[in-house]
């Protein structure tokens, strides 16, 4: 019988103790479809995106957010073999809404998404947009230094708003930002989605573009569970040395392994403080 994503991720926990591993590494859920597997080429060069972008080289690295030059190859390649594996999981299409949660607070979540973000826009015609869904803080904002005056809970809540008011470039390069906005910690409107996923329609009516949901954490009181229905993929982040096998039972609880591409675990828990 084959080895379930459950059981691959318990086994990679107990290795754990056993083994210094790279900064990020993705268990994949199997799909069968290796035809994809050499979707998803890099087409930008570091100078290029220095040239598009505000972020350059040093601040990038930095703030630990890959590029083609990246001082750090390993966690460069797990992103994008993440990346290939999210594609698999939309039969290789070139757009959809992809939620991003770790399994416990701070586990590197954001890190993640606006990670796996950069890595699709590495190819020419492709974009993306995080989506600021873990409302206890606003760890995107500042990392990719937005000062946002509406976000989407404004925008749900306000019919004078339109997209355009609460989506902000940033340094990287076709990589936009959808602050949460509303009251500081406010859940208001996660229960009511109906806006929010006639936004996410427009923005992948054309194609070669990404969502990518920033989720709460699977331990806290916002349950990345709410978007599970308006996603095509999911990706869970699982920090190094601080979940035990029954607490990623638990994360998995209640998610659709159909959805799942993959489980990352994260050496470094700690990336935005």
């Amino acid at each position: 019988m084959e080895e379930g994503l459950t059981e691959k991720a318990i086994r990679r926990l107990m290795e754990q103790k056993e083994e210094k591993r790279a900064e990020a590494e993705v268990i994949p859920v199997a799909s069968g479809r290796s035809q994809f597997s050499t979707l998803g080429g890099d087409s930008l060069t570091p100078s290029e995106i220095t040239q598009h972008g505000s972020f350059d080289p040093i601040q990038l690295n930095r703030k630990r957010i890959v590029h083609p030059g990246s001082k750090d190859q390993n966690a460069l390649n797990s992103f994008r073999y993440l990346r290939r594996r999210v594609i698999e999981k939309l039969d290789g299409r070139k757009d959809g809404v992809i939620l991003v949660a770790s399994a416990v607070k701070s586990g590197g979540g954001t890190f993640t998404a606006i990670n796996l973000a950069t890595v699709f826009a590495f190819e020419k015609g492709v974009s993306c947009t995080i989506v600021e869904c873990n409302l206890a803080n606003s760890p995107a904002c500042k990392t990719l230094e937005v000062k946002p005056e509406y976000g989407w809970l404004d925008f749900i809540e306000d019919p004078g708003l339109s997209g355009k008011n609460i989506i902000y470039p940033t340094g990287i390069n076709n990589v936009s930002l959808m602050p949460a906005g509303g009251s500081s910690g406010s859940a208001s409107g996660l229960v009511t989605l109906g806006k929010l996923t006639t936004l996410f329609d427009d923005l992948c009516a054309d194609s070669n573009h990404f969502i990518i949901i920033d989720g709460p954490s699977m331990d806290s009181a916002g349950d990345p569970r709410i978007f599970s229905d308006i996603c095509d993929a999911i990706v869970l982040v699982v920090p190094y040395g601080r979940v035990t096998s029954e607490k990623l039972k638990k994360s998995l609880h209640g998610i659709s392994n159909d959805k799942i591409a993959g489980i990352l675990f994260n050496k470094s828990p700690l990336i935005f403080s």
